[in-house]
């Protein structure tokens, strides 16, 4: 078998930022592992990314890409079983964008819904005192 040539991408080096040293020794080497052969036992491709592979080091995942015409293998993304597969921005961040910048403007265009008419606007509570015919307050219960 051919020996892949390794790419990393730039991101990958912040991923590891946060990530304790013993980890980062054992998931580098899981890296370096992936030379030899890229589709080793336990690795998986990922759901709706039909070029994109992941293998597992303890609780953190690496996410990587093969590309068997150039023979090499480009890591995209390290990090937390959790994290890795969520992308990058924050909520926060996507949220303080423009409407058109997110859904690629389809939000700005949609028409505006209709206010729900068929529930009255009423207020369901029950009184708390009725009034009597002799116009003293009485409790309704």
């Amino acid at each position: 078998m051919a020996r892949y040539e390794l790419r990393v991408k730039p991101s990958v080096a912040k991923d590891l930022r946060g990530i304790p040293k013993a980890d980062v020794r054992r998931l580098l080497g899981r890296i370096e592992a992936l030379r030899d052969d890229p589709r080793a036992p336990g690795c998986e491709v990922l759901v709706g990314a039909e070029e994109l592979y992941r293998v597992r080091q303890g609780v953190y995942r690496i996410v990587y890409a093969i590309h068997d015409e150039q023979v090499t293998v480009e890591v995209v993304r390290v990090g937390h079983r959790g994290d890795v597969y969520r992308g990058r921005r924050s909520r926060r961040a996507l949220k303080s964008q423009e409407p058109s910048t997110v859904c690629g403007g389809a939000c700005a265009r949609a028409e505006p819904a209709a206010a729900d008419t068929s529930v009255p606007d009423v207020d369901r509570r029950a009184p708390r005192f009725a009034r009597t015919d002799s116009g003293a307050a009485s409790s309704a219960r």
